[in-house]
């Protein structure tokens, strides 16, 4: 049997709650996924919960219907995976380490990790900057352009998602984003 095959048989039972395929699925793509992650990641602990993420998102993503057949399962996967990482990397890049200011007590490190909430003003006004020539660039594009180009830059969405949403094909998708993001490169 294909991999496809034995991943839509599955998918369909997971679609239903089937907690021992979704258990089949797992044993069958953890460890590739796990090695995915850690090369991104490096870290072992961290790469093994977001492989847990990872696929927790899958089962619920399969479960609430969002995974359709149009996509491999594997590729699927690799997808939520990617997207944890970037996910935990953005996060970690808000974190900041005082280390530097208690540098040692009786021979100890102590690490407090607190969110970096305040942005510079320079950096601020980069961001307002671009917003506003995001803003500006998105004026010239139809209603369902725009639509379609918030939801993926904007709203972060997947190509997928955007589909289901707005009731059209992938296809339409992928061509309106590669269509107006080069329409907005020559006139970035």
């Amino acid at each position: 049997m294909k991999n496809t095959t034995a991943d839509s048989y599955f998918v369909e039972l997971c679609k239903s709650g089937d907690t021992k395929a979704f258990s089949a699925l797992f044993d069958r793509y953890n460890r590739r996924i796990y090695w995915y992650i850690f090369g991104i990641i490096g870290d072992s602990f961290t790469s093994e919960d977001i492989l847990q993420d990872t696929f927790i998102k899958t089962f619920v993503y399969i479960k609430d219907g969002k995974y359709t057949d149009e996509d491999k399962l594997k590729s699927f996967i690799y997808t939520v995976a990617h997207n944890s990482c970037i996910s935990h990397i953005r996060k970690e890049k808000r974190l900041i380490s005082l280390d530097s200011l208690i540098s040692s007590m009786e021979g100890y490190e102590f690490y407090i990790q607190i969110p970096d909430t305040e942005i510079n003003s320079l950096e601020r006004i980069i961001e307002e900057e671009k917003d506003n020539r995001f803003n500006e660039l998105i004026d010239n594009l139809t209603p369902k352009q725009k639509e379609i180009i918030k939801l993926r830059f904007v709203e972060h969405l997947l190509f997928r998602e955007i589909s289901v949403k707005l009731e059209v094909s992938i296809n339409t998708v992928k061509a309106v984003i590669a269509r107006c993001s080069s329409k907005m490169k020559v006139n970035f």
